[in-house]
C-alpha cells in the first residue's frame, strides 16, 4: 500500500513536471532526491549507441565527468552503492546509479549521498525505477518536440529554398498550409488560372474559388491527407475567366503539416484527345471509303467503308504499296507524292474491285507534310460513283438513242456526222449521208396496228446496223424515217454497194406476228464534200434526195442533184 500511494506521489509530481517548460526536469530531480534520501538527483542520457553523453538534466554532481557515466554504464552497475574513493572523486560521500531505458532511450538516474554507502530497499528500487520510468517518457516528449520545430523549420526552409525554382518553371506549384491558406504559387498558377498569389493571399479559403460547388470541394479537400495523395488525379477547377480546367494533382505532404501540389494543365490535351476520339469516330462511321498511306504509299490503315467499296480488307493491304490507283502520267495525283507535288487533288478514276468488277470513284488526295515540308503520310477518300455514272449513262442513252429500236437518235447522229466529217477534212475522203424512209409504212400501222408497226421498225433498224461498218452510223430520226452515215469513201460511187444491200435486206419478208409481210425503203443520199461541208445541209438535202426516190417510184436510191432543186 506504501508502494502504491508513493507512485502515485510520484505520478503527481510527473503532472507537474510535464505542465512546467521549465521547472519540469528540475522537480523531477527533487523529487527524486527527496523519495531517496539522496543530496541531488540528475538524468544522464546517452547518444549514439550509449557510446556519448548527449545531455545532463537537473543539477550536475561536483567533479562528475562524462566518462563517469559512461564507465557506470558499461560495467552496468546499476542499483549499487558507489564510494567517491572508488568513483575517484573528491568528498566522502556515496552515489547510486538506476539505469533509464524505454525503446532506444538509455541513460541514468544518478543519485549523491551524503553517507558513503547508501541503503536500497526493495520499495526504494520500486520507486526509483518508476522515476527512471517517467525521466525517460519526458525525454521521448522532449525529443519529440524537438524533432517537430526542427521539422517545421526545415519545412519552411525547403519551401523557401525552393521557391526561386518554382516560381519559374513551366509546371503548377502551389502551396498550402494546415488552415488551407495559399503560401507558394508560382507564375505558371498565376498564367493558368489567372489569379495573383497577392490575391490569393487575402483569401481565407482560396480553394473555394477554384471549386464553387461545395460536393466538389470536399471530394478535393478529402484527398490533402490520403495515403495516396502523392498519386495525380484529375480535377476540374474554375479559372479567372470562369472557364472550366482539365487538371491532373499530386500532393505532397510535408513534415509540419503544410502541402505543396504539383499540377499539370491537361485542358488543350484533352480538348485534342477529344478531337482524336471525333476524328477516329469519323473515320470508322465514313460512309466514303478512307485510305491512308505513309511516305512512299505504303498503306497503313482503311476504314470499314473502303472494304466495302473495294472488297479489300485492312489486312489485304495494310503495309503493301497501294497499286488501285494507278493511272497514266498526267492523268491523275503522282504517289508517292514529292516537293512539287500539289497538296490537293481531285478527279474520278475507275478501278477494279477485289471480284474484278469495275467501280467509279471520286478520288480527292490530300498531301500531309510535316513542318519542314517533307511528305509525311497520303490521306486518300473514295466516294463510290458507280450508280451516279450508271445513272447518268442512262440518261445519255435515253438522250442520244431512240427509245424503241435502241439506235443512235437524231442528237447523236448530229454529233456522230460533225466528228466524221472533221475526220475526212484531214484525212481528204467523202463521207455519204443518206435519209431514208419507209414505203407503206402507214398501212401497216393502220391494219395490223402500231404493235406490229414497231416491231417493224426494231427489225428493220437491226438489219441496217448489220450492213454497217463500225466507222459508219445509223439512226432513227422519227416515225419511220431513218439517216445512215458512210464514212471513208473516195468518190460518192462507192456507197452504192452498201445501198444496194440494205435496199434488199429492207425488202425481205417480215413476220412481226402471224402475217408476213414486205416493206421497201426510198433512200436519198447528199456526198461530203461535193455536196455541202455543213452536217445539217447534207441530210436536208439527202431528205430531198429521198422523196425524188419517191417520186421515181420507191424502192431505190437516188443522190442528191443540186441543179435539179435549184430549178424548184
Amino acid at each position: 500500500m506504501r508502494t502504491q500511494k508513493k507512485k502515485e506521489e510520484i505520478s503527481g509530481e510527473m503532472t507537474g513536471a510535464h505542465n512546467s517548460n521549465s521547472d519540469e526536469w528540475r522537480r523531477l530531480c527533487t523529487g527524486a532526491a527527496a523519495i531517496a534520501g539522496a543530496r541531488r538527483a540528475c538524468f544522464v542520457f546517452l547518444g549514439h549507441h550509449a557510446s556519448v553523453v548527449a545531455t545532463v538534466l537537473g543539477q550536475p554532481f561536483k567533479g562528475w565527468q562524462d566518462q563517469h557515466s559512461l564507465a557506470l554504464w558499461r560495467q552496468q552497475r546499476f542499483y549499487c552503492p558507489l564510494t567517491s574513493h572508488e568513483l575517484q572523486l573528491d568528498g566522502s560521500g556515496g552515489y547510486l546509479a538506476v539505469p533509464v531505458m524505454r525503446k532506444h532511450i538509455r541513460g541514468l538516474l544518478l543519485l549523491e549521498f551524503d553517507v558513503p554507502e547508501p541503503s536500497l530497499t526493495v520499495t526504494l528500487r520500486e520507486q526509483l525505477e518508476l522515476l527512471a520510468e517517467h525521466g525517460a517518457l519526458l525525454w521521448q516528449e522532449k525529443e519529440l518536440e524537438t524533432q517537430w520545430q526542427d521539422e517545421d523549420i526545415s519545412s519552411g526552409r525547403f519551401i523557401n529554398r525552393l521557391k526561386s525554382l518554382f516560381l519559374r518553371v513551366p509546371v503548377l506549384i502551389n502551396g498550402f498550409d494546415t488552415a488551407g491558406r495559399c503560401i507558394l504559387w508560382n507564375n505558371e498558377c498565376e498564367r493558368v488560372f489567372g489569379w495573383s498569389f497577392e490575391e490569393l493571399k487575402l483569401q481565407a479559403a482560396p480553394i473555394a474559388l477554384f471549386y464553387p460547388d461545395a460536393e466538389e470541394r470536399q471530394r478535393v479537400i478529402g484527398t490533402f491527407r490520403e495515403m495516396h495523395g502523392t498519386e495525380f488525379r484529375e480535377w476540374h477547377p474554375v479559372a479567372r475567366n470562369g472557364h472550366r480546367l482539365t487538371t491532373l494533382w499530386a500532393n505532397i505532404m510535408l513534415p509540419n503539416g503544410d502541402m505543396i501540389c504539383v499540377g499539370h494543365d491537361i485542358t488543350e490535351q484533352r480538348a485534342l484527345e477529344v478531337q482524336q476520339q471525333l476524328a477516329a469516330s469519323v473515320f470508322e462511321a465514313s460512309y466514303d471509303g478512307i485510305m491512308l498511306t505513309d511516305a512512299d504509299n505504303r498503306v497503313l490503315t482503311v476504314n470499314p467503308s473502303f472494304t466495302r467499296i473495294t472488297g479489300y480488307t485492312q489486312e489485304d493491304v495494310a503495309g503493301h504499296i497501294s497499286t488501285l490507283f494507278r493511272h497514266e502520267a498526267g492523268a491523275g495525283p503522282q504517289l508517292p507524292a514529292d516537293a512539287q507535288s500539289p497538296d490537293h487533288w481531285q478527279g474520278e478514276c475507275v478501278i477494279r474491285r477485289r471480284n474484278n468488277t469495275e467501280c467509279h470513284l471520286l478520288l480527292s488526295v490530300s498531301v500531309i507534310r510535316d513542318q519542314q515540308g517533307s511528305v509525311q503520310h497520303h490521306a486518300l477518300i473514295l466516294t463510290d460513283i458507280s450508280h451516279i455514272k450508271q445513272h447518268e449513262a442512262e440518261l445519255r442513252q435515253r438522250a442520244l438513242y431512240d427509245s424503241l429500236t435502241g439506235i443512235p437518235n437524231r442528237q447523236l447522229f448530229s454529233e456522230l456526222l460533225d466528228r466524221a466529217l472533221a475526220a475526212a477534212t484531214r484525212n481528204g475522203t467523202m463521207v455519204a449521208v443518206c435519209y431514208l424512209d419507209l414505203d407503206g409504212f402507214k398501212q401497216i400501222n393502220d391494219t395490223l396496228g402500231h404493235a406490229a408497226g414497231d416491231k417493224l421498225l426494231v427489225e428493220v433498224a437491226g438489219r441496217m446496223a448489220l450492213l454497217l461498218r463500225s466507222t459508219d452510223a445509223v439512226a432513227r430520226l422519227g416515225g419511220d424515217e431513218f439517216a445512215l452515215m458512210i464514212t471513208g469513201l473516195h468518190h460518192a460511187l462507192e456507197c452504192t454497194d452498201i445501198l444496194e444491200r440494205m435496199l434488199s435486206a429492207i425488202n425481205a419478208p417480215f413476220n412481226p406476228g402471224s402475217h408476213q409481210i414486205r416493206v421497201s425503203a426510198s433512200i436519198g443520199v447528199a456526198v461530203y464534200p461535193e455536196d455541202s461541208r455543213e452536217g445539217e445541209s447534207l441530210l436536208c438535202y439527202a431528205d430531198q434526195a429521198m422523196y425524188d426516190a419517191k417520186k421515181q417510184g420507191k424502192s431505190r436510191y437516188v443522190f442528191f442533184e443540186p441543179a435539179l432543186h435549184s430549178e424548184d
